[in-house]
């Protein structure tokens, strides 16, 4: 289902409002709504403004990506730049499974805010701010390299606080 207003071809862009929008991709990942000012061209995709709701996160986010040609993005991880403000943000950290299935076997939730670009192979975060379960919170910037395989990935990170408590510890799901 999909609501869309304010449609306008600009050039090589296609310029719209999706009021609403709802959808489940094959690999079961699940929009069940999302709502945003979109332009995409032939080399960038941009959504102002975005809330969107997918299986268990809830995302508000202004997000680009940036390539060279629509085929680049059948090469995602290595070809596509993304470029993000991340407003607070629930994310069940499984849902980011349909991209790297280990998280399929990390159901916490956590709320994030922040900026990140890059491509998903070489990401980086600034200001970034994670908070779990009661007192649990990890603020500072972070890289990450080799993504999508999260185990042989290079996790980078500067100026760093933490804080945590042992019930939070405990309550994290790792994959291990």
């Amino acid at each position: 289902d999909a609501s869309i207003d304010d449609f306008k071809l600009i050039n090589d862009s296609l310029n719209f409002k999706i009021l609403n929008l709802s959808t489940k991709e094959i690999s079961g990942l699940n929009i069940r709504d999302l709502s945003a000012d979109l332009i995409i061209s032939s080399t960038s995709m941009e959504a102002n403004h975005a809330i969107i709701n997918v299986n268990e996160s809830e995302l508000d986010v202004d997000f680009r990506m940036k390539y060279n040609n629509y085929k680049s993005l059948s090469y995602f991880i290595d070809s596509v730049d993304m470029y993000g403000d991340i407003r607070s943000t629930t994310i069940n950290i499984s849902d980011i499974g349909h991209f790297s299935d280990i998280l399929f076997q990390m159901p916490n939730e956590v709320v994030v805010s922040g900026e990140m670009r890059g491509k998903v192979n070489n990401l980086s975060t600034k200001d970034i701010m994670i908070k779990y379960g009661k007192t649990t919170m990890l603020s500072g910037d972070i890289s990450f390299k080799g993504l999508p395989d999260f185990f042989s990935s290079l996790i980078l990170a500067e100026n760093i606080i933490i804080s945590t408590n042992t019930g939070d510890i405990k309550s994290f799901y790792l994959p291990i």
